[in-house]
């Protein structure tokens, strides 16, 4: 995000103009000159050295300055009568997943509309796919080609860092910004119910747009592809809470204990800062990015990954068994000596800070890496299995169901192993991936039994950091680095704040039920009043404020 005012941002701002008049002929004209009185009184604007070819309205380039100190001389262009003007909101006034152009022809431009009423065009706030105005029936095509338009716009709305009313007018084959102001009041100001879901999701649309700074999608993105399943991941309730949706998401980014793994074992996993999260929610419901899963793990281990795990599965099954399993006992028998309710707030979120490091950092990353080689041996045991013309259902059980889980796992109900029967016995290298397999697969479930145990202790340090920082039941609305942050004082009132908000947003959205799967359009065009069934729960949907607080982080 740029700086809002001074040299960084108008320096910023210049970069954008160029790369915008490049793309898209876009241009920019000043209203009055330099030094001249504002509107309404205004005092004179102070301007800043545009691009070559581009000047800026009066108004706007007071915004774009800031604090730059002494007014700027500011090339001079004469504005040619508009054929049309109008006004752009970079967020539709009734929907957080659009955005809205109003076009006003003029008698004789070469515009329709010579009455001089007011046009409306609605565009998805990410796709920028055109929309019927109202949400229902075929859109209206414009006259012009908006999207350049929408692009400068979403410039602007990410140098202020908010939504923006932008004054337009279209002459000479170009656009023409004379004007931006913060638009007065969002769709998603408000306590109500409406705007808090609009909130929502606007929250979703800047994730899926990741860390680049507009709302645009990628290249060869299909918006209308699903793309977010609802209840796709094992391991995770369907509407975890925030401290939970955090630290599976800590698992998973650049850094997290799925890529250390991976990258000890050699293994692809393609992860990086300005990934996207593979894990959301919407309206308190757990959703898989399928796309972003699918880019990171690809096609799964290569072959060479799969010798690699094969020669040193010997190795990395004696340091499992004789180093860190022994370690991490002692770890947990030494932890529940302690008693939570005894500790002060400092030495319950010291532990807290401790022993979540601990876990991230360790326990999870020898349980990503037992299970990733227990995923690889049972595929590989599978295929051998499948080849040697042996049912694989006979000889090998329930796989890893872990973070890293791939679809090699055979069905929970498939018959027990018989054992090296004659069949198998007739080949001995099979025999040998087989009872590999059968042995990381158990080493995988003992790793994610321990790595349960020690979050179980984890939380229990939570009921009493809630207690003592006075969050009243709400501590699980809070992310890791939130909770680390209340022994500061100076933030404990906000996180208290924080997570009182979050609270009562899940349960004003324990009514919505959003469908079970949606792409970006349909996110974009999704009726916040209904979803799949308004005013209906499922069964395993909370219904009181107790029941909410109780899901585990």
């Amino acid at each position: 995000m740029f700086a809002r005012h001074g040299h960084s941002g108008i320096d910023a701002m210049a970069a954008t103009l160029r790369r915008a008049l490049a793309a898209g002929r876009l241009f920019i004209d000043r209203a009055v000159r330099a030094g001249q009185p504002g509107r309404a009184g205004q005092p004179p604007g102070q301007g800043f050295e545009p691009p070559p070819g581009v000047t800026i309205g009066d108004d706007l380039a007071r915004r774009l300055a800031g604090g730059a100190a002494g007014p700027r001389r500011l090339a001079d262009r004469s504005v040619p009568p508009p054929q049309c003007t109008g006004v752009l909101l970079t967020e539709h006034p009734d929907t957080s997943g659009a955005m809205r152009v109003e076009r006003v022809a003029w008698p004789g431009g070469a515009s329709p509309g010579a009455d001089g009423a007011a046009d409306a065009y609605r565009f998805g706030r990410l796709t920028g796919a055109l929309q019927a105005e109202g949400g229902n029936g075929d859109p209206v095509i414009p006259p012009l080609d908006l999207h350049p338009l929408l692009a400068l716009g979403r410039e602007l709305e990410a140098l202020f860092g908010t939504p923006q009313e932008i004054e337009w007018s279209w002459a000479d084959g170009r656009f023409h910004l004379l004007r931006s102001n913060d638009i007065a009041r969002p769709v998603t100001i408000g306590d109500t119910l409406l705007a808090r879901a609009e909130r929502e999701r606007a929250r979703l649309l800047a994730e899926l747009a990741g860390r680049r700074r507009h709302l645009r999608p990628r290249a060869g993105e299909a918006t209308d592809a699903p793309l977010l399943l609802r209840d796709a991941l094992p391991g995770l309730p369907p509407r975890p809470t925030p401290l939970s949706v955090d630290l599976v998401r800590r698992l998973q980014e650049a850094g997290g204990a799925t890529d250390l793994a991976c990258r000890q074992l050699g293994v692809p996993y393609q992860v990086h800062v300005r990934s996207v999260p593979s894990v959301t929610t919407l309206f308190g419901w757990t959703y898989l990015n399928r796309a972003e899963r699918a880019r990171r793990t690809g096609e799964g281990p290569g072959t060479m990954a799969g010798l690699r795990l094969a020669r040193d599965a010997e190795a990395m099954r004696t340091a499992f068994e004789r180093e860190f399993l022994p370690a991490l006992r002692d770890r947990l028998v030494e932890r529940d000596e302690i008693v939570p309710d005894r500790l002060s707030l400092e030495s319950a979120i010291a532990l807290f800070a401790d022993w979540i490091e601990r876990f991230e950092n360790d326990t999870c990353v020898q349980t990503e890496r037992i299970g990733i080689a227990a995923d690889v041996h049972l595929g590989r045991a599978h295929d051998g299995l499948v080849a040697a013309s042996l049912n694989p259902t006979g000889y090998l059980a329930d796989g890893n169901d872990g973070i890293a889980a791939r679809t090699t796992a055979l069905p929970a109900d498939a018959e027990p192993p018989p054992g090296d029967g004659p069949e198998l016995a007739a080949h001995r290298g099979l025999r040998e991936t087989v009872e590999r397999a059968r042995a990381f697969r158990t080493f995988a479930q003992d790793a994610r039994h321990y790595g349960l145990i020690e979050l179980a202790q984890i939380r229990r340090l939570l009921p009493s950091i809630d207690r003592l920082a006075g969050l009243g039941g709400h501590i699980f609305q809070l992310r890791v680095d939130e909770v680390r942050d209340l022994h500061d004082a100076t933030r404990r009132a906000a996180l208290v704040a924080a997570a009182e908000s979050r609270f009562e947003d899940a349960q004003a959205w324990s009514a919505l039920l959003p469908p079970t799967s949606l792409s970006i359009e349909a996110l974009e065009r999704l009726d916040l009043g209904g979803g799949e069934a308004p005013g209906r729960r499922r069964p395993d949907e909370p219904c009181a404020p107790d029941e909410h607080r109780r899901s585990a982080a």
